[in-house]
């Protein structure tokens, strides 16, 4: 299943599987950034400045907490989603940093495909194709 558009969406995910799940589910017309850890994350978004940021919130190196801090900071505008395994007192640290929510692994393409949806209205979407 893939949702089609357009526009740029910002992938920061440890898990090399997690982050190609996600990037295929949202690449069908979209430019794909990808980040390993929260560093690079805050890298990718103020080089690329994407439309709209999934951040896992357990890394290595800076987390998705501090990562969103930084991006938030830079653009208090920034649209992101956290993303964690577990709903912990971290979930809450993620909206307080900025997040403007936080969605549960594992995930559904029918999840992402909202959040696209809610996030990016301008985003061209003919709906889900494929399997």
């Amino acid at each position: 299943m893939h949702l089609s558009g357009s526009g740029k969406i910002l992938l920061v995910e440890d898990s090399d599987e997690i982050l190609e799940l996600m990037a295929m589910m949202l690449s069908n017309g979209r430019q794909i950034l990808k980040a390993r850890n929260g560093a690079e994350a805050v890298y990718e978004y103020r080089t690329h400045k994407p439309d709209l940021v999934f951040m896992d919130i357990v890394m290595p190196v800076l987390d998705g907490i501090e990562a969103t801090r930084e991006i938030v900071k830079f653009n208090p505008e920034a649209k992101i989603i956290g993303v964690t395994a577990y709903y912990t007192s971290k979930s809450k640290e993620m909206l307080d940093a900025g997040a403007r929510e936080v969605i549960r692994k594992p995930f559904t393409v029918k999840q992402l495909i909202e959040i696209v949806k809610k996030y990016m209205p301008n985003d061209t979407d003919s709906g889900c194709k494929g399997s």
